[in-house]
């Protein structure tokens, strides 16, 4: 990312209550972009994977992290205001909103695959993945690898959305602003214990495994917690939000240097090495996720001064263009990556791939996508 801009450039404070907020926008191009890239890698020879991938970096990882710290804070801040301004209406709109905004495109996703597969999906299978039900708590066959970290996001945003209806419903007037952000922080906290102790007591049993450990809704219940106490922050503190989220050129590089070591320590695939087997797991459950949500709140909080107008002019275009379609991009890169695995791997079929991807992706969010977020607006 080639920003262009000196310290004192980035130093502007940015305000919290902007609705639009452009180092977002970078922030979710950028994870985008880490899974599209992790995800062809093994296309490429194999020589040529340790280079693309390092152990340093962890694109993957900090992708999904990413993108679940942006809703959290987003979906954070539209419930926070629900609940202020004491609106019923408010809370069935914010759900009809981001049902709007994700479901219909999936299930399109969904049923093209069946008819393009037909007979490969039993109907209980499908029926499960359009309800968001296969990872609720095990690993489930999927439609959709990527379907897991949706489970995670649909099921977060529905409950989110019945506390503040439930909220505004029992309180019969406005509530004070200072409880409901007390009472918003310590649920919020307590969703990151009860998430810790059953991700312990699921290491600390006989055979745990990574995928049901990043996969299952109810290991993962704090995913999203860690972006909704940022907004949480913001409303209850804006004058210290404010100096968090000035930003510089400094805070972004001391970030991503201290995302890149804390992926040094990261255990994947049963590799520690210089620890126990079951501290390690315990280890990655009781500190792994939580610290990666922390980091991936700082990275937004670096990010936010930013603006398009700081970038290179020629990347400005393919950056707006990925996070614009970047759930799109999410759903379908999977299912294209197919069409170039063969029996030798090189650079060009890593290369159409991500053309490839792009290009549908761009397509499908135009046809699919866009009807839907046209509609979204009548929903205030």
């Amino acid at each position: 990312m080639a920003l262009q801009a000196g310290p004192a450039a980035v130093a502007a404070p940015t305000k919290p209550s902007r609705a639009w907020i452009e180092g977002l926008e970078l922030a979710r191009s950028a994870a985008t972009f880490l899974v599209l890239w992790v995800h062809g890698i093994d296309l490429l020879p194999e020589a040529w994977r340790p280079y693309f991938n390092p152990v340093f970096l962890r694109p993957g990882w900090w992708g999904v992290r990413i993108f679940f710290a942006m809703s959290g804070y987003l979906i954070g801040r539209e419930v926070l205001r629900v609940i202020l301004r004491h609106s019923r209406k408010g809370s069935v709109t914010f759900l009809l909103r981001r049902w709007l905004r994700t479901v219909p495109t999936y299930w399109m996703v969904l049923a093209a695959l069946v008819l393009l597969q037909p007979g490969r999906w039993g109907g209980e299978v499908v029926w499960r993945n359009a309800l968001f039900l296969q990872s609720l708590t095990s690993v489930e066959p999927s439609m959709l690898e990527v379907a897991w970290s949706l489970v995670i996001e649909e099921w977060s945003y529905l409950i989110l959305g019945v506390v503040g209806l439930v909220v505004v419903a029992l309180w019969r007037r406005p509530p004070d602003r200072r409880v409901v952000l007390w009472i918003s922080a310590v649920v919020v906290v307590a969703v990151i214990v009860v998430s810790i102790a059953l991700r312990l007591r699921y290491a600390g049993g006989p055979d745990p495994s990574w995928g049901v450990l990043k996969k299952v809704l109810a290991l993962q219940l704090d995913s999203l917690a860690y972006g909704a106490l940022l907004a949480v922050l913001a409303a209850a503190a804006p004058a210290l939000f404010q100096r968090l989220s000035q930003g510089s050129w400094r805070n972004l590089a001391v970030c991503l240097a201290v995302m890149m070591l804390f992926s040094l320590a990261l255990r994947q695939e049963g590799e520690l090495g210089w620890i126990s087997d079951t501290l390690g797991w315990q280890c990655l459950a009781a500190v792994g996720y939580p610290l990666s949500g922390l980091l991936s709140c700082w990275f937004l909080l670096a990010l936010w001064p930013f603006s398009f107008a700081m970038i290179w002019s020629p990347l400005v275009l393919p950056i707006k263009t990925l996070s614009t379609m970047s759930y799109s991009l999410y759903l379908l890169h999977l299912p294209l990556h197919q069409w170039f695995v063969g029996p030798a791997p090189g650079l060009a079929p890593f290369l159409g791939y991500l053309g490839v991807s792009i290009g549908f992706s761009w397509l499908a969010w135009w046809m699919l996508e866009k009807p839907f977020l046209n509609l979204r607006r009548h929903l205030r």
